[in-house]
């Protein structure tokens, strides 16, 4: 068994992450970070502070940078399917009507593409 959590290096990033490890302590399972850079560019990051406490507690963790952070939903789909994960952890993030009609939504089409469970979660 496997989670995969989709991290970036926001609030709701954070709390994807937070939740995924919660999820994967709860079902005795590995869990797969795909990281991708901030909204705003930038690289993605390697190393995760829960991550590494985690890992610490004997959790099995592993990061991995996504590639394709252009079609970012596309790679977490087609990750989670690689790695047969039972279920995706994602953030999401409050957005105006217009801001979806013209960014559209990463999260949506995880969502929608999705073959497993897929958790989305708020910051706090």
């Amino acid at each position: 068994m496997t989670i995969l959590a989709a991290y970036q290096q926001t609030p709701e990033g954070q709390a994807a992450v937070v939740r995924a490890l919660a999820e994967a302590r709860l079902r005795d399972t590995d869990l797969v970070v795909l990281t991708a850079p901030a909204h705003s560019g930038g690289e993605a990051v390697h190393t995760i502070d829960h991550v590494d406490a985690a890992a610490a507690e004997g959790l099995s963790v592993s990061i991995r940078p996504a590639v394709r952070t252009d079609h970012l939903a596309d790679e977490i789909v087609d990750l989670a399917t690689e790695l047969s994960a039972d279920m995706i952890v994602i953030g999401l993030r409050r957005r105006s009507p217009v801001g979806k009609l013209f960014l559209g939504s990463a999260a949506q089409d995880v969502l929608l593409n999705a073959t497993v469970p897929v958790l989305a979660v708020r910051s706090s």
